[in-house]
């Protein structure tokens, strides 16, 4: 565990602005692909037994181009966001394939797959995004079978991460400063007639920030990004001039 948390450190997002590289677990737990910061078309690949690492490339086509985000699918294939569209990988593929175009003027923060069918259908990617003049942020969705990205609803709530699964199929999310349970509602459910994905649901499960509230000291944490391990969910706080792994 001790070799293993520093790692987990660098897997969870830090949603900023200028956001830090990115990574996730593989299905098995024994590998960690890791996006190195303004890593242009490459991608590290990490034994989480021997530790060893090595460099490899995601094609020609994206051999210029910064990788924003990653996730792994539950068939193994390693997503990640560039150049505004949605790419598939898996090791041994000479190029990354285009899954689906983002709108322009958005940048992707951070990508996600659902896996099992617990919180919602399985393989539904969901994407933080926010305008590029703007720090208002949005989830939006591409539900399994679809070409093209919708948005997610989510009632007077900001979040701060895309949802996460852990292994038995739970969602977690990083969402008005704190940690919240989540489900997705998919829109055929709900009413078909509205032009979005669906509906997130849920509840802050766990008090994690530190909201202080004294005049003297602006030392507060806000939760900034969640991971899954196993069963485990890893989350970060940070502020001003402090920050934590939960």
């Amino acid at each position: 565990m001790k070799t293993i948390l520093p790692i987990i450190c660098g897997i969870i997002s830090i949603l900023s602005p200028c956001q830090a590289g990115q990574g996730a677990f593989s299905l098995k737990g024994d590998k960690i692909y890791l996006i190195p910061v303004e890593g242009f078309g490459k991608l590290f690949i990490i034994d989480s037994t021997t530790h060893q690492s090595k460099s490899v490339s995601l094609g020609k086509n994206l051999a210029a181009v910064n990788i924003d985000s990653l996730a792994v699918s539950p068939q193994g294939e390693i997503l990640f966001a560039a150049a505004s569209a949605l790419w598939k990988w898996k090791e041994g593929d000479k190029e990354a394939q285009k899954i689906a175009s983002f709108e322009e003027g958005y940048r992707v923060i951070d990508i996600s797959c659902c896996h099992g069918n617990q919180s919602a259908p399985e393989g539904t990617i969901f994407a933080l995004i926010d305008q590029e003049d703007s720090n208002d942020s949005s989830l939006i969705a591409l539900m399994p079978g679809k070409k093209k990205f919708s948005s997610v609803f989510c009632r007077r709530n900001s979040p701060f991460s895309a949802p996460q699964t852990d292994a038995t199929g739970r969602m977690f999310l990083a969402s008005n400063c704190d940690l919240w349970e989540a489900s997705f509602v998919p829109e055929e459910e709900n009413d078909p007639e509205l032009e979005r994905a669906g509906t997130i649901t849920g509840s802050r499960i766990a008090p994690l920030a530190l909201m202080n509230t004294d005049i003297a000291n602006s030392g507060a944490m806000v939760l900034r990004g969640v991971a899954s391990g196993g069963n485990t969910v890893y989350a970060t706080t940070n502020g001003r001039h402090m920050g934590a792994v939960i």
